[in-house]
């Protein structure tokens, strides 16, 4: 049974019969007429407010619903369930959208509906994308049930967002007074300027904009992106070489342009400079990671490249592949560090992906720190 409750009067103001079994969660749309409630008996009601009718029965989860949230705008709403899976459900009609795998505790939307977290029973918080379902983040801290998350309402100087979760053991007894089982992190993906780091962007033709706090050096060929990249070198201890530079050029160049005339034209190449191995013979104490666009044998070709370039990281991903490569959101890449360490990522934003990166990058780089300080002599 719910009921709802009159504050003012403290009376009991309505009760809502019609599931089968324990009801483990309710939430309000944002306008407040509707009521939606998760129950063991593996459905989710809608009620109307006013009148206490059930507008519609949502069926799809094959175990216990343990938790509801609506989107801000109140057109979707999102499912927990024991049977591991969230499922996004259009208010309208009433039918699933989509359903992701893990995550079966929880779930909240971020204030401005763009992210949907989730709490499991492998004490995991996974992050997804509203709009193309793909996994941002894949959160691991905690030792047992995550049974609740909440975004922190969205500070408007900062434009960042916090997620707030605790475990089971914090949830079930409402003790979280000390914080001891409170983890937070941010959810926007953090760029290198964010982490306190001095970022020069060496880019070339494009009309993206410039990242804040980074300074950009525009470049419209291959030698000019070589003679910007060694002008900045000396002073950088990470190096991150992302551009797809041409591996040929016209060995000959015009003033005018080239009319046309019969028979054949010949176009003769040369090749350009490699700038990610004229960098790897110079970088001394530097990190160094390159990217790997791959057609076939993808892992192969950037081991090898891992190897012969002298990198720190490669960064292989197949440009076949629906949802990676050039000219879209997300990306499918595959992580290669020179510890032997291979990370397989699924589907994801590109900025998770670069977060996923400069964590890998940290990591390496802590791991050369911590080296040389068991080096020093005592």
């Amino acid at each position: 049974t719910i009921k709802l409750w009159n504050l003012d009067r403290g009376k009991v103001q309505r009760n809502l019969k019609g599931h089968t079994g324990k009801v483990s969660s309710v939430v309000f749309s944002p306008d407040g007429k509707t009521l939606a409630s998760g129950s063991h008996d593996n459905t989710i009601k809608l009620w109307n407010v006013e009148t206490g009718q059930v507008l519609r029965t949502l069926q799809g989860h094959s175990d216990w619903v343990n938790c509801v949230a609506f989107t801000p705008d109140g057109k979707t709403l999102a499912s927990a369930s024991d049977d591991e899976t969230i499922r996004l459900w259009d208010i309208e009609t009433g039918k699933a959208q989509r359903a992701h795998a893990g995550g079966g505790c929880c779930v909240a939307f971020s204030p401005d509906g763009s992210l949907l977290a989730s709490g499991s029973s492998d004490g995991r918080v996974r992050l997804w994308r509203t709009d193309d379902g793909s996994l941002l983040h894949n959160l691991e801290g905690h030792s047992d049930d995550v049974r609740s998350v909440t975004f922190a309402p969205k500070d408007l100087e900062q434009a960042a967002e916090v997620l707030s979760s605790c475990i089971n053991c914090g949830a079930d007894d409402g003790d979280i007074r000390q914080g001891r089982h409170r983890l937070q992190v941010e959810v926007r993906p953090p760029s290198a300027h964010r982490r306190v780091a001095e970022v020069v962007l060496v880019a070339g033709v494009t009309r993206l904009p410039t990242p804040f706090g980074v300074r950009r050096i525009d470049v419209g060929t291959a030698l000019e992106m070589r003679d910007a990249v060694l002008a900045e070198f000396e002073d950088a201890s990470i190096v991150i070489k992302a551009a797809a530079v041409a591996d040929f050029r016209p060995a000959r160049t015009e003033k005018h342009k080239i009319k046309r005339r019969r028979g054949e034209l010949k176009l003769e190449l040369e090749s350009t400079a490699d700038l990610l191995e004229e960098v790897a013979r110079e970088k001394g104490s530097r990190l160094l990671v390159g990217f790997a666009a791959e057609s076939e044998n993808v892992v192969e070709n950037a081991r090898l490249k891992l190897e012969t370039k002298h990198l720190d990281l490669v960064v292989a991903n197949d440009i076949t592949r629906e949802g990676a490569g050039f000219d879209g959101e997300t990306n499918i890449v595959t992580l290669l560090s020179r510890d032997g360490r291979q990370t397989d990522l699924p589907k994801m934003n590109k900025q998770a992906v670069a977060d996923l990166i400069l964590d890998e990058v940290v990591r390496l780089r802590s791991r050369v720190e911590s080296g040389r300080a068991q080096s020093l002599p005592r």
